[in-house]
């Protein structure tokens, strides 16, 4: 062998060796093997098979995870009823990127992130309770609840997110410019957005654009939603993905102000159905109205009436999350919320993925 020949051997080793040093190097997202998915698929389609067998009034369940900072997409699986057969109970096998759901109050944990990260809104600020009442929106009777018993005018904005107060996400939206450049934000966060009540998102009017920061005025699908909590367990930053480079969506300060409101909401606001979880949980819940019911495929029982998604999004371990996921029940009517429900199965799903060691 040649000098010269030895010379690009021995280049050709030193590049291997140094690209595989640098897969090894700490901060570096560990991917997913594709056991470790599957295990974890079948735990959720086994939930949520059995909730809907045990639930005749649900048409559908939904649950997406990553693994904290990895770069693959995240898994979601989806168990409904047949149209034809509504006794039927199977998993969904077709794109369910297209599966949108109205995200409701968890859609408030990306306005309040995004009012603390551009505007310096702090969780101890307080906001004037007046009533409970915005122009163009209805009554919010937590609100009211609230003056009667505290006997105060005023409620702290991290109060407000923990009892999901609509009131308090459009006070803050009002007093900022929010509004101004309220989609802007929505690439950085979720990939993209789709306005549910308006074919053009920049004609959307004032009390449009007050429902849209709650939630109420968005489709958003399971992926996007689990991508944005996501970025917040992963200190702020969006890891490198098929379309979107890798890209510090919000500050570490304000993902970790977050962090901290989620974990509080389990301890002690809407979430505390998860208190109790054998695994430390951060997450918020949600509850929208499907207008136009849910229609996958045109495949499943889609009724008249107005439909309901009931949601619970988050990531465990809450101290040091290593995966975030989302679950979400369909409902026919829009009588009760079924948000027990949601978080019932994410922490049956939590614990089983501690039982079998993927935790």
């Amino acid at each position: 062998m040649t000098k010269r020949k030895r010379t690009i051997l021995l280049s050709a080793v030193a590049t291997l060796v140094v690209f595989f040093g640098a897969s090894l190097l700490v901060g570096t997202p560990r991917e997913k093997s594709q056991p470790e998915t599957d295990r974890i698929k079948a735990l959720a389609t086994k939930a949520l098979t059995s909730c809907l067998e045990a639930n005749d009034s649900l048409l559908c369940g939904i649950v997406s995870f990553k693994e904290n900072g990895s770069r693959k997409e995240p898994e979601t699986v989806i168990v409904a009823r047949f149209d034809n057969n509504p006794s039927r109970i199977d998993q969904v096998n077709y794109d369910k990127k297209r599966v949108a759901i109205v995200p409701g109050a968890i859609m408030q944990t990306a306005t309040l992130a995004w009012l603390v990260d551009h505007h310096g809104i702090r969780p101890d600020q307080m906001i004037t309770t007046n009533h409970g009442l915005v122009p163009g929106q209805e009554r919010d009777y937590y609100i009211l609840d609230y003056e009667q018993t505290s006997g105060r005018d005023s409620i702290s904005v991290r109060d407000g997110f923990l009892m999901s107060s609509r009131y308090c996400t459009y006070r803050l939206e009002m007093d900022t410019d929010l509004r101004m450049g309220l989609f802007w934000y929505f690439d950085d966060y979720f990939g993209s957005s789709q306005a549910q009540r308006t074919p053009n998102r920049y004609l959307i009017n004032d009390p449009e654009l007050l429902a849209v920061a709650d939630g109420s005025g968005l489709l958003l699908s399971a992926e996007q939603i689990v991508s944005f909590y996501d970025i917040l367990a992963n200190n702020g930053l969006r890891p490198r993905r098929r379309y979107y480079p890798r890209k510090q969506v919000c500050s570490e300060e304000t993902a970790a102000t977050m962090r901290r409101l989620l974990r509080e909401n389990v301890l002690e606001g809407t979430g505390q159905r998860l208190a109790h979880c054998h695994v430390s949980i951060a997450g918020k819940t949600g509850y929208g109205l499907m207008d136009r019911g849910y229609v996958p495929g045109n495949r499943y029982i889609v009724p008249d009436q107005p439909m309901s998604a009931s949601t619970f999004a988050g990531f465990f371990p809450a101290d040091a999350p290593r995966y975030t996921m989302m679950i979400s029940v369909i409902k026919k009517d829009d009588s009760i919320p079924e948000t027990v429900k949601a978080m019932d199965l994410y922490q049956e799903i939590v614990e089983q993925m501690q039982k079998e060691g993927l935790l």
